[in-house]
């Protein structure tokens, strides 16, 4: 496997495994939903470590965007379709930002321990991430793709051995905290 391969393939990685965060958080919520709350501390504690590992992926995601941006502007010239393509895919709704602000509003609601509005949120956060977000990163890396060196890889990805190891560790750390609250299939395999 060569370089580019290789960031691309934690790249994915990373999307799979912020997906599979959300999810499981969500099916932990259902299934706890109408159960007394002698689970209620290891869920909230589970949403509130989903919430940082998501938050902590996302937020390097848009760090991705942002200098993604900065190698366009510096290469294409504004009127060049490459570079309005790439606006057109950033402007596009489920972005990191907005992820990021639909996670505190989850995180309000699990710790206000509004189980119904909790429960909604984090399906819509796991829905957004599957569909909008995954098909908005997998476009930005399509049209990035075709023009990008191996030094590009690099300065867009931000990935490195230390970046892989954290960001395994922190997946990790997440996927232990499951057994408390039955662990669901999505998290079980720890891809």
């Amino acid at each position: 496997m060569n370089e580019i391969e290789l960031i691309r393939h934690q790249l994915a990685t990373e999307r799979e495994h912020a997906c599979a965060t959300a999810r499981a958080c969500a099916a932990a919520l259902e299934r706890t939903a109408g159960d007394a709350p002698c689970g209620a501390a290891a869920l909230a504690d589970l949403c509130q470590a989903s919430i940082a590992f998501l938050a902590a992926t996302l937020s390097s995601f848009e760090e991705r965007d942002l200098r993604l941006v900065a190698l366009a502007r510096a290469r294409l010239r504004t009127e060049d379709p490459a570079r309005r393509a790439l606006e057109e895919v950033l402007a596009r709704p489920a972005g990191n930002r907005e992820l990021l602000e639909q996670l505190a509003t989850a995180g309000a609601s699990t710790t206000l321990g509004q189980g119904d509005t909790a429960l909604a949120s984090w399906r819509q956060i796991a829905d957004s991430l599957d569909t909008a977000w995954r098909a908005r990163r997998e476009a930005l890396e399509d049209l990035f793709a075709p023009h990008a060196r191996v030094a590009d890889w690099r300065t867009v990805g931000g990935i490195d051995a230390d970046s892989i190891l954290a960001e395994r560790r922190r997946y990790a750390q997440l996927c232990a905290q499951l057994p408390a609250v039955r662990r669901p299939a999505t998290l079980a395999t720890g891809a």
